[in-house]
C-alpha cells in the first residue's frame, strides 16, 4: 500500500472533488503508478482528518471516472491511464439527455368542421 496523502485545500467544503481531483493529477504525473495500492479509507480518513464517508464517496467517484479498482477486501488499486480513457469513453457514448417526450398533436378535423369552441 502507498502512502499517498493528497493535499487538500483549507475548509470543509467539496473535499470529495478535492480527493478526486488529487487523485487524478497524480496520476496523470507519474506519482500514483497503475497497479499502485490505495490507503484504506479508514486511513485515509484519519490521515485526513475527514469522514471515512467522504473518502468513500470520493473513492466511490474516481473509480466511476475510472481511475481505480476496487474489490470488497481486496483494497483500492489505481487503473491504467489507457485503462481509465477507455472506461471514460464508453461512458461518454452513452446518451444521459434523457428522452424527448414533446411531440405535435396531429389535426384530426378533417372532415372541414371546426375545433370544439371555435369560430364556424
Amino acid at each position: 500500500m502507498t502512502l499517498w496523502l493528497p493535499k487538500l485545500p483549507q475548509g470543509r467544503r467539496g473535499q470529495t472533488e478535492a480527493i478526486v481531483a488529487a487523485l487524478a493529477a497524480d496520476i496523470a504525473s507519474g506519482t500514483l503508478r497503475p497497479g499502485q495500492r490505495l490507503p484504506t479509507h479508514r486511513e485515509l480518513a484519519f490521515r485526513l482528518g475527514i469522514a471515512v464517508a467522504t473518502v468513500t464517496k470520493a473513492y466511490t467517484e474516481a473509480k466511476r471516472h475510472g481511475y481505480l479498482r476496487t474489490g470488497v477486501g481486496d483494497g483500492t488499486f489505481v487503473l491504467e491511464p489507457l485503462l481509465a480513457a477507455r472506461r471514460r469513453i464508453r461512458r461518454d457514448d452513452v446518451t444521459t439527455d434523457g428522452i424527448d417526450l414533446s411531440f405535435q398533436y396531429p389535426d384530426h378535423n378533417t372532415s372541414g368542421r371546426s375545433h370544439p369552441g371555435g369560430n364556424a
